[in-house]
């Protein structure tokens, strides 16, 4: 019997402004890659505390740039991989650098 793992990425273009959408991909999709979610390190527990069916794993692009200098003008960057709890035991997250890989076993 095969079964299948509804995965959709979105580039959120901003956390306040894609959260609505992000929502509702939570609730047909197994697996999440977020790009652009434009948050600082300390603010990632805005994703990690979205939805209480997925764990998260979240990078902010920005925190270079936050440690050594002020920040001018719009946020930028980060990733984030939201997967279904239920799916976790099978499910792999690489991180290296800035970016992070999914792999289903």
């Amino acid at each position: 019997m095969a079964s299948f793992v509804n995965t959709v990425s979105y580039n959120m273009r901003g956390f306040q402004q894609g959260k609505p959408q992000l929502l509702e991909l939570c609730e047909g999709n197994d697996i999440i890659a977020v790009q652009e979610h434009w948050l600082p390190e300390w603010d990632l527990d805005k994703l990690v505390n979205l939805h209480d069916d997925f764990l998260v794993f979240a990078r902010s692009g920005m925190t270079q740039k936050v440690q050594s200098s002020f920040l001018r003008g719009r946020p930028y960057d980060g990733v984030a991989t939201f997967v279904r709890k239920s799916l976790v035991s099978n499910v792999r997250i690489v991180c290296t650098d800035h970016k992070c890989r999914c792999f289903a076993r």
